[in-house]
């Protein structure tokens, strides 16, 4: 039986439990993605906290991770821009902490081919906040430049790890296999 990581009540680590759930089935332009890695990002351990409640509250039981990498596994009725066995990556807010997730295929993405499973589940989150557009106050654009910013969510997180020679190895990313 499938199993995903759920929270009852706002709290620390200690109110998470994994918890069997039934196997998800897409409908018409979904994608069931077998989870190989999730990643948390500070925002979301916030939320389990109860931080963010009067913004975004949780609905009990909730799940957790947005971001995750995986492979195909189901596609839905008329479903093209994907096939089982296709890498991806993609978010779903409060769902990615599973063995199985249901997405819609417009929020998944090809994985890069090459990229770490654990690397690859950070990139939902870090692309969006990582890259910005901005303007050129002197001159005048038609369009946006980008600016890079220091970091991101993803790889700011509290959950990072750190390899033997104390650099930076990892985003907060986990992975099952």
């Amino acid at each position: 039986m499938p199993r995903a990581v759920r929270f009852d009540h706002y709290g620390g680590v200690d109110v998470l439990q994994v918890v069997e759930i039934d196997q998800p089935h897409p409908g018409p332009g979904e994608v069931v993605v077998r989870v190989i890695a999730a990643a948390t990002n500070p925002g979301e351990m916030m939320i389990r906290e109860g931080a963010f409640a009067d913004v975004w509250p949780a609905t009990f039981p909730e799940g957790q991770g947005n971001d995750f990498s995986g492979r195909v596994a189901e596609i839905g009725p008329g479903e093209t821009r994907f096939s089982p066995g296709d890498e991806v990556i993609g978010f779903l807010p409060r769902a990615a902490q599973a063995d199985y997730v249901v997405s819609p295929s417009d929020r998944l993405a090809r994985k890069p081919p090459g990229l770490p499973w654990e690397v690859a589940a950070t990139i939902p989150a870090a692309v969006p906040s990582s890259v910005t557009p901005s303007t050129n106050q002197r001159r005048r654009r038609t369009a946006p430049r980008m600016r890079r910013q220091s970091g991101s969510a993803a790889t700011r997180g509290r959950d990072a790890s750190y390899g033997r020679e104390g650099r930076r190895s990892g985003s907060g990313a986990t992975s099952s296999t």
